[in-house]
């Protein structure tokens, strides 16, 4: 044991990882990107077989059932608690990224985690959360305007594919995600405040020296400007491809994609995502007069 302990080989671990979760379209991908411009920060493609592997209840439903299970099991002998069995299932994938952050503090940026935030919160105990909540209107418009910014071929091609989320066709779907999503970040946060930060967005983009140096100090790291100078002059186009530089960020944001939609997509948004909308502007005033 002693010389296993001592052995060069045996994995490292990354003590406090950062997950930045939100809905689709939210700008998760520059959050990350910025970021991991401070010299103690990495970051890379999204982790999407996480969701697939851990997310939906599946991992908690197999320890549910093994350690109920009547006759017994390895986990109901051991007396293994799911808080222990998912800590060490983290610890393997922890090591994993480790390795290829080389050491740094490595950052996750997949959206669809914000669906299993506590799986993670109790695979990765050291992890700090970062929620990034943007304008509802501007994320649904985003997203039903995704295609758009696709060379037709490749349009088609995703399309044929059977690529392309629902959201990206069908409005009402859109409203539907980004408001589960969103709520789902908001309890998070709630729940595990010392570990979990809602960003806004629209904050980042209006003074991100500021709001760069709030989260860096949340995430407990040393104090750097490159953040929040790398986020003023760049934003990311990043869904199903690899990142890449389309521009200055403000030109993103059309003047108020509200006004281009009809009476029946407004009165849709309000029904599915009104109450969510009220409370993210709920959060904005209060954080406002902090």
């Amino acid at each position: 044991m002693e010389a296993f302990q001592n052995d060069s080989r045996v994995p490292q671990t990354c003590p406090n990882p950062v997950f930045v979760i939100g809905s689709h379209r939210s700008g998760t991908t520059v959050l990350a990107v910025a970021l991991a411009r401070h010299p103690d920060f990495w970051t890379s493609d999204e982790t999407l077989f996480m969701p697939a592997l851990f997310g939906g209840g599946r991992v908690e439903g197999e320890i549910e059932r093994w350690t109920s299970r009547p006759r017994g099991s390895w986990l109901r002998r051991q007396n293994v608690s799911r808080e222990e069995f998912l800590s060490y299932l983290g610890m393997g994938l922890n090591a994993l990224f480790t390795n290829r952050s080389e050491g740094k503090r490595w950052i996750d940026h997949t959206p669809h985690h914000v669906l299993m935030a506590e799986v993670l919160a109790a695979m990765f105990p050291g992890a700090f959360f970062l929620h990034l909540l943007r304008d509802g209107r501007r994320v649904v418009h985003s997203m039903i305007h995704f295609s758009d910014k696709l060379a037709e071929d490749q349009r088609e091609e995703m399309k044929a594919g059977g690529f392309f989320p629902a959201w990206v066709t069908n409005f009402k779907v859109a409203c539907q995600t980004w408001q589960e999503r969103t709520a789902a970040g908001l309890v998070f946060c709630e729940k595990y405040p010392e570990r979990a930060l809602n960003v806004r967005l629209e904050e980042l983009a209006q003074n991100p020296g500021q709001a760069f140096g709030d989260v860096l100090n949340f995430l407990q790291a040393r104090p750097s400007d490159a953040p929040g100078k790398y986020f003023h002059r760049h934003r990311f186009n990043s869904s199903f491809s690899t990142s890449v530089i389309v521009g200055d960020m403000a030109a993103e944001e059309p003047p108020d994609p509200w006004e281009s939609w009809t009476d029946e997509q407004k009165a849709l948004f309000n029904q599915i995502a009104g109450r969510t909308m009220s409370c993210l502007e709920s959060t904005a005033s209060l954080q406002a007069t902090a």
